[in-house]
């Protein structure tokens, strides 16, 4: 109708466990050939809730090997995810397979991919995100894409947040600002029209439910567990 259209899609894929999954054609295709877990691999990691349930509980140590098969399924889901994104955009947008007033539609998109969380594979004894606040869990990716006017870096490592992302959005379409808003948009770096500073902010994060904070810049981070908490059902090296 050439009216604006605001689309949000919440994924959920990455969290374990990694168990063998539904397949989708165009996505398995992509797939097709790659390897992830090391064929030779005959360890007691296999991505279902019982083998890490056994990590958990310490009845298994894991060893290099595991650690490597752990990522490694992880990697599989990561890819796999990525790839039913891809052929779903594909299959609306392509001018080949969509109609031509959708492929029409694509330039005129702003598409942003937002991580909702990391997820810690063993690095502090634990796997997953509940409860922590670790770089595993806390640093995610953040991908805004629209090539006929994105003029700015295509890659830039400032600290910025999840909170950043409406603001961005408001001021490029040109929509009031958010009352009391924390984050700021990004188009001083995004866009190379944009002319104003871009000062270095910290960013922060909090589990209030179990007073644990975070607080990061370029260079340090800082974890204040004041009460000593520890995520439930997970090591205590976790915490």
């Amino acid at each position: 109708s050439g009216e604006r259209t605001f689309a949000w899609v919440h994924l959920e894929g990455l969290a374990p466990p990694w168990i063998p999954r539904a397949p989708v054609a165009e996505a398995d295709a992509i797939l097709f050939g790659r390897e992830f877990v090391d064929p030779a691999y005959a360890g007691p990691i296999d991505g279902s809730a019982e083998s890490l349930r056994r990590v958990h509980a310490g009845e298994i140590a894991p060893t290099a090997a595991d650690r490597a098969a752990l990522g490694a399924l992880y990697d599989r889901q990561l890819a796999y995810l990525s790839a039913v994104i891809w052929t779903g955009l594909y299959a609306t947008y392509d001018f080949h397979t969509a109609p031509a007033e959708a492929s029409e539609t694509w330039p005129r998109t702003v598409f942003v991919l937002a991580g909702l969380n990391g997820i810690e594979l063993l690095e502090r004894g634990a796997i997953g995100a509940t409860g922590a606040l670790s770089d595993a869990a806390l640093h995610v990716p953040l991908v805004l894409r629209h090539p006929d006017s994105l003029t700015g870096e295509r890659i830039f490592d400032d600290v910025v947040g999840l909170a950043d992302v409406a603001p961005t959005l408001l001021e490029w379409f040109r929509l009031p600002p958010l009352p009391g808003a924390r984050g700021r948009s990004l188009l001083a770096v995004t866009d190379s029209y944009v002319e104003r500073p871009f000062p270095a902010r910290p960013a922060f994060a909090q589990l209030p439910d179990r007073g644990v904070f975070s607080v990061r810049d370029e260079r340090w981070r800082l974890v204040w567990n004041p009460l000593r908490t520890q995520p439930a059902g997970r090591p205590a090296a976790a915490g």
